[in-house]
């Protein structure tokens, strides 16, 4: 019994591990120069000594729980389903790493149509709606099933996030920019994008879901073209959406207690000063933002300190939070 849970349990962690990670190491020499060294380092700690505040620990769904949140086969054993297991490992105080928060991708439905060419198949998503303001709430149940399975566990903060608008607003009736494009909404889509983002974030609500962020832009700078679902939008622009979904936002009691999160930047250099500027120089947004979110994919070391001393010197009140992380060595391994 207890080698068949051992074996379980190292399975699921290297699933995990594939799940959470998103890329796979495979370079044994370098794995067996590590095992032959004989070095011992020795690390001290002082605990008074604070270098950075962790607020929340967690995970994002998107790409994986789509296929993970159907896996119901039963071990003998337990009695638990693969799901379970694998959530338990994650979210589980005392079984698992006890995982804190949880991003919940919001589709934009070209799982539903199939429209667009996408080298990474498993990166497309299911929407909710059927038709202008009408929903299924039963679609993209795996996902939705490990998200509130993750709130069942623990998990205390859910953001939402979209990495396109619904396919029915975009410009090419995709959820991927055309080639050679830098944008893939009009400004007369902006309220309706913000309504339908609105309307999962109440539905989930009333559900018992903690959702504290919603993030209707991921990863602007880069073009999305048959990568993911995913949407291009140039620093000059997002002021407005952002606009548009607080005036939504602000319109919802339930939602009273969910702040906007953003930009989620794809790196720390390039244009993420310019993106971040977009949000932190507008006087409408200046107020509700108190924190900047950006991911941590390809930026080295020196870019992010060279933009956490920009924010520093110029917008210090506002913390940065780093949303997302991933160690992108070999790229994306789905086998």
């Amino acid at each position: 019994m207890e080698n068949c849970m051992m074996k379980r349990m190292c399975a699921a962690i290297i699933c995990l591990g594939a799940l959470l990670m998103g890329c796979s190491y495979n370079d044994n020499s370098k794995e067996n120069i590590m095992n032959q060294r004989e070095d011992t380092i020795a690390f001290t700690f002082n605990p008074s000594v604070q270098y950075q505040i962790i607020e929340s620990f967690g995970t994002s769904g998107c790409w994986w729980s789509q296929y993970v949140g159907g896996w119901d086969k039963e071990y003998k054993d337990t009695g638990r389903s693969v799901r379970d297991e694998i959530a338990m490992l994650l979210f589980d105080k005392e079984y698992g790493i006890g995982l804190t928060c949880y991003r919940y991708n919001v589709g934009a439905g070209s799982a539903d149509s199939k429209r667009g060419t996408y080298w990474d198949t498993h990166r497309r998503a299911e929407s909710f709606e059927t038709a202008p303001g009408v929903y299924d709430w039963n679609k993209d149940d795996n996902a939705v099933w490990f998200m509130k399975k993750a709130v069942e566990l623990g998990v205390q903060e859910v953001v939402l996030f979209s990495n396109s608008p619904p396919e029915r607003l975009t410009i090419n009736g995709m959820a991927q920019v055309s080639a050679g494009e830098k944008k893939n909404i009009l400004p007369e889509n902006y309220d309706d994008f913000a309504v339908y983002v609105m309307d999962v974030a109440e539905h989930f609500v009333g559900e018992g879901v903690p959702v504290k962020f919603i993030s209707p832009i991921n990863e602007p700078q880069w073009d999305w073209f048959e990568g993911q679902e995913g949407c291009h939008y140039e620093p000059s622009k997002i002021a407005k959406v952002y606009r548009a979904f607080l005036e939504e936002l602000e319109s919802r009691p339930a939602l009273s207690g969910v702040s906007l999160s953003g930009p989620e930047s794809g790196e720390w250099k390039g244009d993420a000063v310019a993106y971040t500027s977009a949000i932190l120089n507008d006087t409408v947004l200046n107020s509700h933002f108190d924190t900047i979110d950006n991911h941590s994919y390809w930026s080295d070391t020196a870019s992010k300190a060279a933009y956490k001393r920009w924010i520093d010197a110029n917008f210090p009140n506002v913390k940065l939070r780093m949303s997302e992380w991933c160690e992108m060595v070999n790229g994306s391994d789905v086998t």
